[in-house]
Protein backbone atom coordinates (compact mmCIF):
# COMPACT_ATOMS: atom_id res chain seq x y z
CA UNK A 1 0.00 0.00 0.00
CA UNK A 2 1.33 3.56 -0.99
CA UNK A 3 0.35 6.48 0.60
CA UNK A 4 1.08 9.70 2.01
CA UNK A 5 2.75 8.94 5.42
CA UNK A 6 5.26 11.67 6.19
CA UNK A 7 3.89 14.94 6.07
CA UNK A 8 0.03 13.65 6.73
CA UNK A 9 -1.70 15.27 9.74
CA UNK A 10 -3.97 12.19 9.58
CA UNK A 11 -1.72 9.68 9.47
CA UNK A 12 -3.27 8.23 12.56
CA UNK A 13 -6.37 7.84 11.32
CA UNK A 14 -5.15 7.14 7.74
CA UNK A 15 -3.35 3.85 9.04
CA UNK A 16 -6.89 2.99 10.83
CA UNK A 17 -8.32 2.83 7.60
CA UNK A 18 -5.37 1.46 5.60
CA UNK A 19 -5.88 -1.71 8.23
CA UNK A 20 -9.21 -2.52 7.55
CA UNK A 21 -8.16 -2.44 3.98
CA UNK A 22 -5.93 -5.11 4.68
CA UNK A 23 -8.48 -7.28 6.17
CA UNK A 24 -10.55 -7.09 3.38
CA UNK A 25 -7.35 -8.18 1.59
CA UNK A 26 -6.93 -11.14 3.66
CA UNK A 27 -10.46 -11.92 3.70
CA UNK A 28 -10.30 -12.33 -0.05
CA UNK A 29 -6.71 -14.10 -0.11
CA UNK A 30 -4.25 -11.48 -0.53
CA UNK A 31 -1.85 -9.96 1.79
CA UNK A 32 -1.38 -6.15 1.75
CA UNK A 33 1.85 -4.75 3.02
CA UNK A 34 1.84 -1.19 5.16
CA UNK A 35 4.82 0.15 5.76
CA UNK A 36 3.66 2.41 8.24
CA UNK A 37 3.00 -1.04 10.32
CA UNK A 38 5.26 -3.72 7.94
CA UNK A 39 8.83 -1.92 7.22
CA UNK A 40 10.91 -2.58 10.64
CA UNK A 41 12.66 1.46 9.89
CA UNK A 42 8.99 2.90 10.62
CA UNK A 43 9.38 1.43 13.93
CA UNK A 44 11.79 3.49 15.22
CA UNK A 45 12.38 6.79 16.38
CA UNK A 46 12.25 8.84 12.97
CA UNK A 47 16.14 10.14 14.15
CA UNK A 48 17.17 7.16 14.16
CA UNK A 49 15.40 5.62 10.86
CA UNK A 50 17.95 4.58 8.35
CA UNK A 51 16.57 5.92 4.93
CA UNK A 52 18.31 3.96 2.70
CA UNK A 53 17.06 1.00 4.35
CA UNK A 54 13.49 2.69 3.68
CA UNK A 55 13.65 2.84 0.21
CA UNK A 56 15.78 -0.16 -0.51
CA UNK A 57 12.91 -1.70 1.63
CA UNK A 58 10.29 -0.06 -0.21
CA UNK A 59 11.65 -1.07 -3.93
CA UNK A 60 11.79 -4.81 -2.98
CA UNK A 61 7.86 -4.69 -1.93
CA UNK A 62 7.10 -3.06 -5.13
CA UNK A 63 8.71 -5.64 -7.27
CA UNK A 64 7.73 -8.25 -5.56
CA UNK A 65 3.92 -7.34 -5.12
CA UNK A 66 1.03 -8.63 -7.45
CA UNK A 67 -0.89 -5.10 -7.73
CA UNK A 68 0.18 -1.53 -6.28
CA UNK A 69 -2.60 -0.17 -4.22
CA UNK A 70 -2.35 3.34 -3.68
CA UNK A 71 -3.91 6.09 -1.07
CA UNK A 72 -3.85 9.06 -3.44
CA UNK A 73 -6.26 10.90 -1.25
CA UNK A 74 -2.94 13.68 0.32
CA UNK A 75 -0.39 14.09 -2.23
CA UNK A 76 3.39 12.22 -1.68
CA UNK A 77 6.39 12.34 -2.63
CA UNK A 78 6.73 8.57 -1.48
CA UNK A 79 3.48 7.64 -3.18
CA UNK A 80 4.51 8.88 -6.74
CA UNK A 81 7.77 7.10 -6.69
CA UNK A 82 5.66 3.70 -5.56
CA UNK A 83 3.42 4.76 -8.58
CA UNK A 84 6.71 4.98 -10.83
CA UNK A 85 7.99 1.87 -9.47
CA UNK A 86 5.05 0.27 -10.63
CA UNK A 87 4.98 1.38 -13.47
CA UNK A 88 8.75 0.47 -14.54
CA UNK A 89 8.23 -3.51 -12.84
CA UNK A 90 4.69 -3.42 -14.80
CA UNK A 91 2.53 -4.02 -11.89
CA UNK A 92 -0.97 -3.08 -12.08
CA UNK A 93 -2.23 -0.16 -9.81
CA UNK A 94 -5.22 0.45 -7.68
CA UNK A 95 -5.73 4.51 -7.05
CA UNK A 96 -7.98 4.94 -4.26
CA UNK A 97 -9.05 8.68 -2.97
CA UNK A 98 -11.80 10.47 -1.20
CA UNK A 99 -14.25 12.00 -3.48
CA UNK A 100 -13.25 15.51 -3.99
CA UNK A 101 -9.91 14.80 -3.32
CA UNK A 102 -7.20 16.75 -5.87
CA UNK A 103 -5.29 13.80 -7.62
CA UNK A 104 -2.47 14.23 -9.62
CA UNK A 105 -3.07 13.84 -13.18
CA UNK A 106 0.54 12.10 -13.63
CA UNK A 107 -0.91 9.52 -10.97
CA UNK A 108 -4.49 8.97 -13.27
CA UNK A 109 -2.66 9.36 -16.28
CA UNK A 110 0.46 6.00 -15.36
CA UNK A 111 -0.39 3.48 -17.96
CA UNK A 112 -0.74 0.78 -15.20
CA UNK A 113 -3.60 2.25 -13.41
CA UNK A 114 -6.71 -0.09 -13.86
CA UNK A 115 -9.11 1.18 -11.27
CA UNK A 116 -9.62 4.65 -9.59
CA UNK A 117 -11.97 3.90 -6.56
CA UNK A 118 -13.16 6.95 -5.15
CA UNK A 119 -15.06 6.45 -2.22
CA UNK A 120 -17.39 8.79 -0.05
CA UNK A 121 -16.95 6.46 3.36
CA UNK A 122 -14.38 4.29 4.40
CA UNK A 123 -17.24 1.24 3.92
CA UNK A 124 -18.20 2.38 0.46
CA UNK A 125 -14.13 1.74 -0.14
CA UNK A 126 -13.75 -1.60 1.38
CA UNK A 127 -16.75 -2.86 -0.68
CA UNK A 128 -15.24 -1.27 -3.79
CA UNK A 129 -11.43 -2.44 -3.21
CA UNK A 130 -13.31 -5.99 -2.32
CA UNK A 131 -14.55 -6.10 -5.64
CA UNK A 132 -11.29 -4.60 -7.60
CA UNK A 133 -9.47 -7.08 -6.23
CA UNK A 134 -11.46 -10.26 -6.94
CA UNK A 135 -11.69 -8.72 -10.59
CA UNK A 136 -7.51 -9.13 -10.29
Amino acid sequence: LAGAYTNNVAVRDDHVIHQSWADICEAVGCKMIIPLRDNPENQKPKEDRDVRKLFDWTVEKVKSCDVLIADVSNPSLGAGGELILAYTFKKPIVLISKKGSVVSNFGLGNPEVVYHVEYETVEEAGKMLRNVLRQL
